[in-house]
């Protein structure tokens, strides 16, 4: 997926540039030279963009039309970033896969799905469940109906 935002890039008393987004307060940075902060700054957007879709936050649409504040450079930074690689929680694990929650819990201990901590709170890996999604039905137990 890829993302785009104005950065507005601002000489800094450094002989550098700093960087923030006006649309994603929490994305900021610097650079040594205007080379350097673009670089920086599609960094620092790809992590805030990262952090909003693992965290389920809905990303704010680009102000594409905001007027640019007086010798503030604009520029718009570009980052491709995998939606896939997000992560998701195991009851959203457990309704894409038709599964029970305790099933998703036996897969992640089995290594069958990828999955990691965050604040006491399990999560699985998009990717994974796509992945076993598109490997078929395995033997077993049928895929149980699950409403809600």
């Amino acid at each position: 997926m890829r993302v785009s935002y104005p950065g507005y890039f601002e000489k800094n008393e450094l002989g550098g540039y700093s960087v923030w987004f006006p649309d994603l307060p929490e994305c900021h940075t610097d650079g040594d030279n205007l080379e350097d902060a673009v670089n920086m700054a599609a960094e620092a957007l790809e992590l805030v963009v990262e952090s909003y879709l693992d965290n389920g936050r809905v990303l704010p649409e680009p102000s594409l039309e905001t007027p640019c504040p007086k010798g503030v450079r604009e520029l718009l930074v570009s980052v491709d970033v995998d939606a896939e690689n997000r992560l998701v929680t195991t009851h959203e694990a457990a309704k894409l896969l038709g599964v029970t929650d305790a099933r998703v819990r036996q897969l992640v201990l089995k290594g069958k799905l990828v999955a990691r901590k965050q604040a006491g709170i399990s999560f699985v890996y998009l990717r994974s469940v796509l992945d076993r999604l598109a490997s078929g039905p395995t033997s077993g137990r049928p895929r149980t109906t699950i409403v809600g």
